[in-house]
């Protein structure tokens, strides 16, 4: 099994980015954004020889919106990816959705409803996403409808999983309250036929001083045996951002 030697070294060191996103068309109330990254990297191995992983990949994105009406207004996200050595590009994001006054509305392959919990400590480009145990709980499913609204500073999401399997269908709801002083609260919980996942959350920023952790518990079918078992797990991270 793999371990980091060098976990900065991803993030800093043998890292070359580059990130953004540019407006190409906007008129009448229709527009149309492109963005994506490029990162060199690679990742330290502890194998007898020592070794070194190529983990360089690129994104590209596109990002539209459209007014219907004056409180309807319909969107679209896609985003592709390929890494290095790798043949083929892979689809990470693909939905489209209506926004409206109550929220908006989506289906497609986007994240659940965990995810805006999972996120405060999930900031790494390696080995952040692990409070992410069951399908229902994860990022980029697809077949996923999603709710997301804003009620005085609470952001509240639901998600249906709709499954090609009989008797698979999942669903997840999340709540994540920002107060003034720069603390974040979330609560999520996950269930898909007999496996079920609730996370917690809290984050505090000041100026460029960012600390979150996360809190995961629940139940997953085991694949050997077929039998249900318990999980537990911890997730913090800290981070000085630049802007």
């Amino acid at each position: 099994m793999k371990k980091t030697l060098l976990a900065t070294a991803i993030l800093t060191g043998l890292v070359s980015a580059t990130a953004g996103a540019a407006t190409v068309y906007d008129k009448d109330g229709t527009s149309l954004k492109v963005g994506g990254r490029a990162e060199v990297r690679g990742l330290f191995s502890d194998s007898v020889d020592g070794t070194m992983e190529d983990k360089s990949r690129a994104r590209i994105n596109f990002k539209g919106q459209t007014q219907i009406t004056e409180d309807l207004t319909g969107f679209g996200v896609m985003e592709y990816e390929i890494k290095s050595g790798a043949s083929e590009v892979s689809n990470r994001y693909l939905y489209a959705g209506l926004s409206t006054a109550a929220g908006d509305f989506s289906y497609g392959r986007q994240d659940t409803a965990n995810v805006q919990v999972s996120d405060l400590t999930d900031i790494a480009s390696e080995h952040s996403g692990i409070q992410q145990y069951i399908d229902s709980a994860s990022d980029k499913e697809n077949n996923t409808f999603l709710y997301a609204g804003e009620f005085a500073g609470l952001l509240v999401q639901a998600n249906f999983i709709a499954s090609e399997e009989e008797d698979q269908d999942a669903f997840g709801i999340s709540t994540l309250y920002s107060t003034d002083a720069g603390v974040d609260l979330g609560v999520a919980y996950s269930d898909q036929d007999e496996e079920n996942q609730a996370s917690f959350g809290v984050a505090y920023t000041l100026n460029d001083l960012y600390l979150a952790a996360t809190y995961a518990m629940g139940d997953v079918i085991n694949e050997d045996t077929e039998e249900v078992d318990e999980f537990t797990s911890l997730r913090n991270r800290g981070a000085i951002q630049s802007h």
